[in-house]
C-alpha cells in the first residue's frame, strides 16, 4: 500500500516477500527515484533473499543519491529474515530526515 506526502514516498511491504514479490517491490521503488522513501515492514511474515537484495540495492541507491531512505516498524519476521541471511538489521542502511 503506497502513501505519498510531504516529499517522501511511504509504502507498506507485503506479508510474503518471496521471489514472486520481487518484481512488484522493484516497481514500487523504480517509480519514486529522487524522492525520500519510508518502507513500513510491520506486516512482513516472510522475507526471502531476492527481496532482501532489492531492499539493499534500493537503500544504497537512495543513500548514494543523497535521498532519505528508511525501513520502519520492522516485524520480528523481517528481522529474522535478515539474520538468516547473515545480515544484521543495522546493515540495512537507514538515513535520517524523514
Amino acid at each position: 500500500m503506497a502513501i505519498s506526502g510531504e516529499g517522501s514516498f511511504r509504502f507498506v511491504l507485503a506479508h510474503n516477500l518471496d521471489f514472486s514479490a520481487c518484481s512488484d517491490l522493484f516497481s514500487e521503488f523504480q517509480g519514486h527515484v529522487g524522492s525520500g522513501v519510508v518502507v513500513d515492514a510491520s506486516g512482513v511474515g516472510h522475507l526471502g533473499a531476492p527481496c532482501v537484495q532489492v531492499l539493499l540495492c534500493a537503500a544504497r541507491s537512495w543513500l548514494a543519491q543523497g535521498a532519505p531512505f528508511a525501513v520502519v516498524n520492522r516485524s520480528s519476521a523481517f528481522v529474522l529474515g535478515l539474520e538468516r541471511l547473515g545480515i544484521g538489521a543495522d546493515e540495512l542502511p537507514v538515513s535520517e530526515g524523514l
